[in-house]
C-alpha cells in the first residue's frame, strides 16, 4: 500500500467476532486530508500483512479481529486515470487480514487499538 499517493482517501475497518457473548462490534475511522492519510498509511504498511501464521485458529469463545483497509486515489482533473510508478492508481486498493487475539500484538494491536479510539471520539 505504500505505492499510493499520498492524497488518497482511507477507510480503515476493525470487526471484533467471536466471545461467548457472539456480538460483532464494528469500528471505522476515515481520513481525507495530509497528514492524516499519510500517518494511518504508515501505521498500515507497518503491519506484518504477508504473515501466513496470522490467520491461525482463534480457538473456541476466543475473538477474532477482522480488519479492512480501503483506499481510494486522489480525484484528477484530466480524463486519464493517475498513474504511480508506473502503474494506474485510478481504482480503489483494498486490503484485509482476520487476526485472532491471541496474534494480536505490535503492529497490528497498535493499528486496532488507534481505530478503536479514533473511532469513539
Amino acid at each position: 500500500m505504500s505505492d499510493i499517493e499520498p492524497a488518497s482517501t482511507l477507510r480503515i475497518t476493525v470487526t471484533r467476532s467471536g466471545g461467548v457473548a457472539g456480538l460483532s462490534p464494528r469500528w471505522t475511522v476515515e481520513a481525507q486530508e495530509e497528514p492524516d492519510v499519510a500517518e494511518w498509511l504508515a501505521l498500515v504498511d507497518s503491519c506484518p500483512w504477508d504473515d501466513e501464521d496470522a490467520d491461525d485458529d482463534a480457538g473456541a469463545d476466543r475473538f477474532v479481529y477482522t480488519i479492512r483497509v480501503l483506499v481510494h486515489p486522489s480525484e484528477t482533473s484530466s480524463d486519464e486515470p493517475p498513474v504511480h510508478e508506473g502503474r494506474q492508481t485510478a481504482t480503489a486498493e483494498e486490503r484485509g487480514a482476520r487476526i485472532p487475539e491471541k496474534k494480536l500484538d505490535g503492529p497490528w494491536r497498535e493499528l486496532v487499538d488507534r481505530v478503536k479510539d479514533t473511532s469513539k471520539r
